[in-house]
């Protein structure tokens, strides 16, 4: 985890100089409130979120009340500094972060060049919550990604809007959670359904055949959504 490898900056150290910048320490995850961001090489450690984090990721790592139980992991969150904005996502929690402060990944140091604690602003990206929508489920083979042009892998749990709910390309490569009795599995909009009606879907046929736990090409009712449309 990123608090577990070395770090540029000792928690007393750190608390100093946010005292320096801002005379105390400022709420936590706002736009517009400065504090301090100091850097670490997390060296493909497991991040508190569960998964490797690279030196080059554009990773953050929040303190404990910010990383809020890991309820903002994954999430893609907004580092400001000197007018240069970048979107890094949350990996891991920095313990030795005081509320407001992060630690980002050296990667990260493009931002501005500097390798010492700098001062950011930052906000973690809120979704809102996901629209579920009821339509007919029948399964496809997918060959190329309208999103990209690269060639699907048949391995890969794909599926393809109507072309209301593909809006324009807007949900290309987003990732669709449908559930079938119970079952739920995630999958990627990297198609075009052209005979679908809004709401219908085709899934690659091993995603259908995982949800519904049948070789079965008779389409069923699922519940489908995307967790980040409309953001």
């Amino acid at each position: 985890m990123m608090q577990s490898t070395r770090s540029f900056l000792f928690p007393a150290l750190l608390l100093a100089l946010v005292s320096a910048t801002s005379g105390a320490v400022l709420p936590r995850h706002s736009a517009s409130d400065v504090v301090i961001a100091i850097f670490d090489s997390p060296n493909g450690a497991i991040g508190a979120c569960g998964f490797a984090i690279q030196n080059a990721d554009f990773a953050i790592a929040l303190s404990p009340a910010d990383f809020a139980n890991g309820a903002n992991c994954g999430k893609p969150a907004f580092v400001s500094n000197g007018g240069a904005t970048i979107t890094v996502t949350v990996a891991d929690i920095c313990n030795e972060c005081t509320s407001g402060a992060v630690k980002l990944t050296s990667g990260v140091e493009v931002l501005t060049g500097q390798t010492g604690p700098i001062p950011v602003t930052w906000h973690v990206k809120v979704f809102p919550p996901a629209v579920k929508i009821t339509g007919a489920a029948s399964p496809f083979t997918p060959t190329t990604d309208i999103c990209t042009g690269d060639v699907i892998p048949s391995t890969e749990f794909v599926v393809a809007l109507s072309n209301a709910d593909i809006a324009g390309g807007s949900t290309c490569e987003q990732e669709v959670d449908i559930t079938f009795n119970n079952k739920t599995i995630s999958t990627t909009a990297r198609a075009v359904c052209a005979k679908c009606a809004p709401g219908e879907i085709q899934v690659s046929s091993n995603a259908f055949a995982s949800l519904t736990g049948s070789t079965s090409a008779k389409p069923v009712e699922v519940v489908w959504s995307i967790p980040t449309v409309g953001v």
